[in-house]
């Protein structure tokens, strides 16, 4: 039951990377980096313990592999303190790489919990799920990520201030990442799903998706709460940026993160009991 908690964890992680690679160094300022490294360890130290909770023994590859996350994590906030952004930015890529995979093998390994499957259908199912777990990881740390940089600092009188440059890049990448995350997920997932397609007839998991109230709360939560409600909020948090609400554009976009993180939970569940790239 902690693979759940543990993936939506390394998501904030990895997508925080990704903000501080994609925001212009000069236009984020130092007090937001240093915030979002600081976010980024306080999730990376809530996984690796999520991760030593688990169940059996962790492996050596397992240990050795939780400590150069915490390693790498560690490295961005200390960079981000001595104000080295250069270096900082090329960090985030590699952490939200890092911090993809496991997030990519909690899906993969729901996908392929099943047989019965077609080769092809399998592998194209595969790549989704990858494809899925970097879109996740960008779009819950790059949603937090631009919430605290739409947050005003506590000194300003009023929120009339301009918002900065790499603000308007990380709503753009968020809305972006929501509607691909959308498509990949109605087309590799819901749809297959719900017609049997690529599933052996004589397969257990074979007769169709459960019709119950647990499956539409799933459902819901999904695409309603995990991908309409945040597409939405996101695009009214960017018009409010461009018209300098940084106080109401901080508000809307932490109601996003808040929907994008039960978007993606409802996800993985569905993914664990259907075997789809939700």
């Amino acid at each position: 039951m902690t693979a759940i908690p543990m993936s939506l964890a390394m998501m904030v992680v990895g997508g925080v990377g990704l903000a501080q690679a994609i925001a212009a160094p000069e236009a984020a300022g130092a007090r937001w980096r240093r915030h979002t490294a600081v976010v980024a360890l306080a999730a990376a130290a809530a996984a690796a313990a999520l991760s030593a909770t688990q169940p059996g023994t962790l492996s050596l590859v397992e240990v050795l592999g939780t400590l150069l996350m915490l390693l790498l994590v560690l490295g961005q906030w200390l960079l981000a303190y001595y104000g080295q952004w250069a270096l900082q930015r090329w960090l985030g890529i590699q952490v939200f790489l890092l911090f993809t995979l496991p997030v990519a093998g909690v899906e993969l390994a729901a996908i392929t919990a099943y047989p019965g499957r077609h080769s092809g259908i399998a592998l194209a199912a595969g790549l989704a799920g990858v494809a899925g777990a970097a879109l996740a990881c960008g779009l819950v740390g790059g949603a937090l990520a631009a919430c605290l940089l739409a947050c005003p600092r506590p000194r300003d009188a009023t929120d009339a201030a301009p918002p900065p440059r790499a603000l308007r890049r990380l709503l753009i990448m968020v809305l972006v990442m929501i509607l691909l995350r959308l498509i990949l997920s109605a087309t590799m997932a819901l749809w297959p799903w719900w017609d049997r397609w690529g599933i052996d007839s004589s397969a257990p998991h074979a007769a169709g998706p459960p019709r119950n109230l647990w499956t539409a709360a799933m459902l819901l939560g999904r695409y309603a709460v995990g991908v309409l409600l945040p597409l939405a909020v996101t695009a009214t948090a960017f018009h409010a940026a461009g018209r300098g609400g940084r106080r109401r554009a901080c508000v809307l976009l932490g109601l996003a993160t808040a929907a994008l993180v039960i978007g993606e939970a409802c996800a993985l569940e569905l993914s664990r009991a259907t075997a789809r790239p939700f």
